[in-house]
């Protein structure tokens, strides 16, 4: 039997810098509004400034990894790094950690109920279906949900480095898990379509000024007969 590794769920606390629930105008984000939530996707910043650098890499992440002895090929690609049996057992052990997904649910008195039960039930059904949307590629036919192998990981449906907020309304604790399931995949492939498409307008815009400017082209003379 396959292990498969587990997502685990990184939320914004309450007590976090305001850039953080509002990134700087300019930046790459997306949202998507339903009747069940509203789901928004910006660039994940630093926590002590949206101004901050990402810290550079250790120079050992740099270095090569090793090629996997015969007993072990089946659980790590190979690399060009000659390692022992139990260094590479602790590898693959380390490589089967969780999935950091980062998504914050932001649920109000005010607009989910006063009551705490309900509002951690809304919480933990939103994570549920990002769960097993992500880990498990689900999809609904016929008002249920089957896996699919082809849709399921975490590139099909998360952009790398973002931060995702969604606001539900108090339909998600009444709606069909099915349903939820759906909404949620929807508005996942969209977030994700915009920001791709954002970030190569950006990609795009930067290629285009950093060109030269092609000198104007001379008219063509008029054919003489």
């Amino acid at each position: 039997m396959v292990e498969r590794r587990r997502a685990e769920f990184r939320s914004i606390g309450f007590n976090a810098p305001a850039h953080l629930f509002h990134p700087p105008h300019g930046s790459v984000q997306a949202s998507h509004s339903c009747p069940l939530f509203l789901l928004r996707a910006f660039r994940l910043l630093p926590r002590s400034s949206p101004r901050a650098l990402p810290r550079p890499l250790p120079p050992d992440s740099l270095k090569h990894l090793p090629t996997p002895p015969p007993a072990l090929v089946h659980l790590l690609p190979p690399t060009d790094w000659d390692g022992t049996e139990e260094e590479w057992a602790q590898r693959a052990k380390r490589d089967k950690k969780a999935y950091g997904v980062n998504l914050t649910v932001i649920t109000s008195k005010a607009k989910i109920s006063k009551k705490a039960t309900v509002r951690n039930e809304v919480r933990r059904r939103i994570r549920d279906a990002v769960r097993v949307l992500v880990m498990r590629g689900a999809v609904v036919q016929d008002g249920e949900l089957r896996c699919d192998k082809a849709r399921e990981g975490p590139r099909k449906w998360l952009v790398p480095g973002f931060s995702y907020m969604v606001h539900p309304t108090l339909d998600v604790y009444r709606a069909p898990f099915p349903q939820l399931v759906d909404e949620v995949g929807n508005a996942l492939r969209t977030v994700k379509e915009r920001i791709e498409a954002k970030q190569l307008e950006q990609e795009w815009a930067t290629l285009t000024a950093s060109l030269p400017d092609s000198p104007p082209s001379e008219p063509t003379p008029p054919k003489t007969e």
